[in-house]
């Protein structure tokens, strides 16, 4: 059949597809604006922290840190949480060391665990 008797038939099928973002954009602008909302920061405090936690966490891995090593950071007003495990001091104090160079950075508290990986079975349980 000629497509001149279905004229409509493309505008109809790109608005099924586009009535399935619909509900997600919704759902993800309202998550958004309630954590917003709800956060005591200021809106440009989080925007600012929300920067630094890309740049501390860009810096932790361009660091050269061993590969035993996780090292993940949370950012709150500037302060930076280091968690995870390293399987040394030293590395420790490289990863808290290399975050102290990012600029912006008020202070770090290094929770970061050392010695032994913790095993699979103890992250499921602590989970």
């Amino acid at each position: 059949m000629p497509m001149k008797h279905f004229p409509l038939l493309p505008l109809m099928f790109l608005f099924t597809l586009i009535s399935g973002c619909t509900p997600a954009v919704l759902i993800t602008s309202a998550s958004i604006a309630t954590q917003t909302a709800t956060d005591p920061r200021s809106t440009g405090r989080q925007i600012d922290d929300g920067t630094l936690t890309l740049r501390v966490s860009h810096a932790i891995s361009s660091a050269g840190l061993p590969p035993q090593a996780r090292v993940t950071s949370t950012v709150y007003q500037g302060d930076v949480l280091l968690t995870g495990e390293a399987p040394d001091d030293a590395t420790r104090q490289a990863a808290s060391e290399t975050v102290n160079s990012v600029s912006g950075v008020r202070h770090i508290w290094n929770e970061i665990r050392t010695g032994s990986p913790v095993s699979t079975g103890q992250k499921v349980n602590d989970t």
